[in-house]
């Protein structure tokens, strides 16, 4: 007999399940009944809340709708270009109605009375005309000059040309031009509001000619003032606003301490006031936000008004409850308050609350009602859940047995089998067929993460292939699990990559033990070795130098899954390194040798130079001596001519001594110009001497470069 935890999978869920069924129903039973008292209190409870929440909701949509409004009307007053145009459509309105005023009465009396006294009754007219408060028309000719003006009387009769309001818009000129050119138009500029002078507002203005007087008249509205009639506007919109059941929309503004009413409908007394007495001393709890919970006000009570605003202060919406007497069908109220809850919202650009309020004691009533109705469905439920619990329990405990010893066992021998076969490395393996919902789910995603390890494996071996260096993966127990083919070259085995997978390293690389002992190295040390050099020889006999770069393979929980090894060839350029060192030790020897030689040539080069420049010395000298010996000869033979002149009986002697006299002086010439020669001769040869000096520097220079060239070889040969 088998041992409980060696019983399948599916007996086990079989009988955990029936377990599970059988107290579940037992519990079931047993926690309805107790509860069945609890949820009858407590169903009152929730019923109340859902209610109320459904009120709440109703609430925030009709509000919303509202808001909606008074949006729509606050939009209208930022948008600049439609505010000019309802002004321009509300100006019109009332000009065109004051033009057809001034027609009828030029059309009515310009053949009984003169153009003077017309034009005086239509300015008086016109100086009269008062609309939106304080608002008037103005009345100017094609000059343009001022014939009428009812608030600023010191314009008129002045030119009116060249008035440009703090923009530099020539306004008047601006609207003659309107007036020419269509009859009418709208300007736009800059003007004081009455009683405010020094102060210009933004103004709209429409124009419109009368042909007849050759006058202009005109009105203007400020653009402030559409934002108030706007305001106005939307109050208006609003307190028409009616729900079905007749409720009503209301407004207030959000000053402190307590809120002024903006608009009541149906107490239209209320509004513009300040509502602190203590009748309005009725709101008794207020929730800071559409979700929030109601927060009670210490003392019971306050007042309604302050109430909204503490809920809109924080989060810009809320609701109060306060007690309230309903309006009687005749008129009047009752005199019982009763419990009203009223959802509030802030409108911050205006600064007003829009709310309305419902009377929720009828969801007490309704609450009852249900709970009454819930008690009866309940016991006649329990009844039945009795008796379809029993026979339930037994069907699903006889039906549970068949089912997941048919449905389980088969299906998950499959997966078993299946998944054995995949770690035995049959990565080919398929799964069985037939498998249906999870189990399918089951197999075909471990087929799909077969597939995926196949793709990764395969993917590996290709990039692995395609590296033109040796590359070597091993296990952490020493066994290869990867090999290029450039490794099986370099082994010099002629195998196939696969002939290597599996064999462990020391018996793959018995030639080469460097490269297995730097996997051994790295897979003890955990940590990546580099640039490790290895002078040896191929299989053949061959010659090679390489280095080994070798790096720790780990998954992502840190474990060592094998080390990565590979080998890059270095033997051409150890080979050219020599060569290179070769030739650069007989350059620096043929170098250093014609350094001692051109120092020998230019030693010469120098102590020939002093001997030469001694030698012209002597030259200089040996000139000076010769230039003296011929003075003393001329002087001689001056004094034998002297003598030949004082002794006449000595002529022929003197003759003879005169002309050996200047035989001597020709010598003497001869030895000057022969030392002259002597001395050019010696600066040609210090001049070539120098030459040889410079090129024997020259010979120096050349020898350094070469010598340059020769260490700056090395260095690349070494890179």
């Amino acid at each position: 007999m088998k041992a409980p935890s060696d019983w399948s999978i599916s007996l086990k869920i079989a009988l955990v399940f029936i377990a599970m069924l059988t107290a579940l129903s037992g519990f079931t039973m047993l926690y309805f009944l107790y509860e069945l008292g609890q949820y009858r209190e407590a169903s009152g409870v929730e019923l109340r809340i859902r209610l109320m929440a459904e009120a709440k909701d109703r609430q925030r949509q009709a509000v919303g709708q509202a808001y909606d409004v008074i949006k729509y009307f606050y939009d209208v007053s930022q948008d600049d270009a439609a505010l000019k145009k309802r002004a321009h459509d509300h100006l019109k309105a009332v000009v065109d109605a004051v033009v057809g005023q001034a027609k009828a009465y030029y059309d009515a009396h310009k053949d009984t009375m003169s153009r003077e006294e017309i034009e005086a009754q239509i300015k008086a007219m016109v100086r009269q005309a008062r609309f939106d408060g304080d608002n008037y028309i103005w009345i100017n000719d094609l000059t343009p000059r001022m014939v009428m003006h009812p608030t600023q009387p010191a314009l008129e009769g002045q030119d009116i040309s060249g008035y440009r309001d703090p923009k530099g818009t020539a306004l008047f000129m601006e609207m003659v031009k309107a007036a020419k050119d269509k009859g009418q138009g709208m300007v736009a500029y800059m003007w004081d509001k009455p009683g405010a002078k020094n102060d210009p507002k933004p103004k709209v203005s429409y124009v419109r000619l009368v042909p007849e007087l050759g006058w202009i008249l005109g009105s203007g509205a400020w653009v402030e003032d559409e934002t108030a009639r706007l305001q106005t506007e939307a109050k208006a919109q609003l307190s028409k606003m009616r729900l079905p059941d007749g409720n009503y929309f209301f407004l207030y503004d959000n000053t402190r301490p307590i809120p002024r009413v903006v608009m009541h409908p149906i107490r239209p007394d209320f509004d513009g006031k300040v509502l602190d007495s203590t009748q309005f001393d009725k709101a008794t709890s207020m929730s800071p936000g559409a979700q929030a919970a109601p927060v009670p006000y210490p003392g019971g009570k306050t007042n309604i008004a302050t109430a909204m605003a503490d809920a809109v202060a924080a989060t810009g919406e809320g609701y109060v409850a306060y007690s309230w007497p309903k309006p009687q069908t005749g008129g009047g109220e009752t005199s019982e308050a009763y419990p009203k809850l009223s959802y509030v919202k802030l409108f911050k650009p205006w600064n007003w609350i829009v709310g309305m309020g419902d009377y929720v004691d009828g969801i007490d009533r309704e609450v009852a009602t249900q709970a009454a109705q819930l008690d009866q469905a309940v016991r006649a439920i329990v009844i039945k859940l009795v008796i379809f619990s029993a026979i339930f329990l037994v069907g699903m405990a006889v039906l549970c047995l068949v089912l997941v010893r048919r449905l389980l066992n088969r299906p998950i021998s499959a997966i078993v089998s299946y998944a054995d076969k995949v770690a035995g490395g049959d990565l080919a393996a398929a799964p069985a067929s037939g498998l249906t919902a999870e189990m399918a789910s089951l197999a075909a995603s471990i087929s799909a993460m077969v597939d995926h390890l196949k793709t990764e494996l395969e993917f590996a071996k290709g990039i692995l292939n395609s590296v033109t260096l040796p590359c070597v993966v091993a296990a952490p127990d020493g066994k290869i699990t990867l090999v290029n083919r450039w490794l099986a070259h370099f082994l010099g085995e002629k195998k196939e990559p696969e002939a290597y997978v599996g064999r462990h390293m020391n018996d793959v690389f018995a030639s080469h033990a460097i490269v297995s002992q730097v996997l051994g190295d790295v897979m003890s040390r955990r940590e990546i070795m580099t640039n490790v050099e290895y002078d040896g020889r191929y299989a053949w006999g061959e010659r090679f130098f390489i280095k080994i770069d070798a790096a720790p393979i780990s998954d992502g929980a840190g474990h060592m899954l094998g080390v990565f090894a590979m080998l890059a060839t270095l033997t051409k350029v150890r080979l050219q390194q020599e060569a290179l060192a070769e030739q650069n030790r007989l350059i620096a020897a043929a170098a250093n040798t014609a350094e001692g030689i051109s120092a020998k040539v230019a030693d010469n080069a120098r102590d020939l130079a002093q001997r030469i420049d001694r030698t012209n010395e002597g030259v200089s000298y040996q000139r000076q001596r010769s230039i003296e010996t011929a003075t003393a000869m001329e002087e001689m033979n001056a004094s034998v001519l002297e003598v030949a002149q004082n002794a006449g009986l000595a002529a022929g002697s003197a003759d003879e001594a005169k002309e050996k006299a200047r035989q001597g002086s020709d010598m003497v010439r001869q030895v000057v110009a022969a030392i002259e020669d002597v001395r050019a001769m010696a600066e040609t040869l210090r001049g070539d001497m120098g030459e040889l000096d410079k090129t024997a520097e020259n010979i120096g220079r050349v020898l350094e470069v070469i010598s340059d060239i020769a260490d700056q070889t090395n260095l690349l040969a070494l890179n």
